[in-house]
């Protein structure tokens, strides 16, 4: 990266400063003679490509402003102006002050920019442009053709991109933004969550997939007799929040916008008769094979996690029981020869048996423990299965800390089997 051009001298070095932070063009001549140094700064505008050749373009690159800074080079000597001009295309005037010379670059500055604005690609320019453009020489990326939006997680709509940034920016800038609860955007990406029934609303570029298949207008994504599933979402005014309702199946109707409205196909407690349905709560019912087998996948992935988070809050209830019990120094798990407790625990329940010396169900001792755990503020349940009877157990009722070291437990147990799974590859 070049160095900026620099005098030595504050003055013109701060004015310097200035015109390079409006993006303007600076130039500095220095000439070193026998008694002082003399520096020639020339600072001008940036021509924009659109007003190349152009007499505008011309008119912009002749308007500058030149100064002569003088350093003479005896010991505690200070930098001088010793001529200042301010050039335009049919006329120049000498500016004698500091102060009128840094209220020119200013001017110039602010120029370039409103000069940059008119001149910059609207999204409309370049929206359908596959590769990148160059503006005033500098490569940027091309806005994509086509946006996603998505509403409360619901079906993605593929929408023009002029659209979805008249959104973004609606949002960003009052009014618009005085009905945003809170919003995070990058580039031609937002999140904006509404204060009112509009709710959540994603956008982001669409895949090459997803512009390929085009904007379908929303009163000809269905047709009437087609099977889509439904997945209801309920605005809430009083809390001003949205209600993912359980998704169920059935037939579109007509269209009426801006909604459809979809007969159930099997009438239950969120989906009697025919609901208005707007087109984000729709999806079609038929899934490809790949996407059914995802979403079994998905399921029994869930199913594991659960179960194994189960399995370490009952193993947590367990040791806590083992410790009321054994609270005495009388009751000790069952040994060959001896009487005790015997637990089985997985991830339904957590179940207590009595065994005598001669290994039988000891049902006098199980209705004892009860006894013992309730006194303690568990809560029992008297059972009987093939090994016999027995207690489901359950803790006090403040069950925060169990749920929480089962999670940690299913974790660490998890994060072990992934270590040797890979060591094993």
């Amino acid at each position: 990266m070049a160095a900026e051009p620099r005098t030595g001298i504050k003055n013109a070095d701060e004015i310097i400063t200035l015109a390079l932070a409006h993006d303007l063009t600076v130039t500095v001549t220095t000439q070193d003679r026998d008694t002082l140094t003399s520096h020639t700064v020339r600072i001008g505008m940036r021509v924009p490509a659109a007003y190349a050749g152009t007499e505008l373009g011309r008119a912009l690159q002749n308007q500058t402003v030149t100064m002569l800074w003088t350093m003479p080079k005896r010991k505690g000597a200070r930098g001088r102006l010793e001529d200042a001009t301010e050039f335009s295309a049919v006329t120049s005037r000498k500016v004698r002050t500091l102060a009128a010379i840094t209220s020119a670059v200013r001017g110039m500055g602010r120029d370039a920019a409103q000069h940059a604005r008119d001149t910059a690609p609207l999204p409309e320019d370049v929206v359908d442009a596959p590769h990148a453009v160059y503006v005033d020489g500098r490569q940027v990326a091309g806005i994509p053709a086509a946006h996603v939006r998505i509403v409360n997680g619901g079906t993605p709509e593929v929408i023009p991109t002029d659209k979805a940034l008249r959104e973004i920016n609606n949002a960003m800038m009052a009014p618009g933004n005085k009905g945003v609860r809170e919003m995070s955007a990058a580039g031609s990406r937002a999140r904006i969550a509404y204060r009112d029934n509009r709710g959540t609303v994603e956008l982001r570029p669409a895949t090459p997939e997803e512009a390929a298949a085009g904007i379908v207008p929303e009163s000809e994504r269905h047709a009437p007799g087609d099977p889509v599933i439904v997945r209801p979402v309920v605005y809430d005014p009083a809390t001003r929040t949205h209600h993912v309702l359980p998704e169920y199946e059935g037939t579109v109707g007509t269209w009426a916008s801006p909604h459809y409205y979809v007969r159930a196909n099997v009438a239950d407690e969120y989906g009697y008769g025919v609901r208005p349905c707007r087109p984000s709560e729709l999806r079609p019912a038929t899934d490809t094979a790949e996407q059914e087998r995802a979403r079994a996948r998905q399921t029994r992935a869930h199913a594991v996690r659960l179960e194994a988070q189960q399995l370490g809050t009952n193993q947590v209830i367990e040791e806590e029981a083992r410790a009321v019990l054994e609270s005495g120094g009388v009751h000790r798990e069952v040994v060959p020869g001896s009487s005790g407790y015997r637990f089985r625990t997985n991830h339904l329940a957590v179940r207590l048996y009595a065994l005598d010396a001669q290994g039988e169900n000891w049902e006098e001792r199980v209705t004892y423990y009860a006894l013992r755990l309730e006194r303690h503020n568990w809560h029992v349940t008297n059972k009987t299965d093939q090994h016999g009877p027995h207690l489901i157990l359950l803790p006090p009722d403040d069950v925060t800390a169990v749920v929480s070291e089962g999670r940690r437990r299913a974790r660490e147990n998890a994060h072990a089997e992934a270590l040797t799974e890979n060591a094993g590859r």
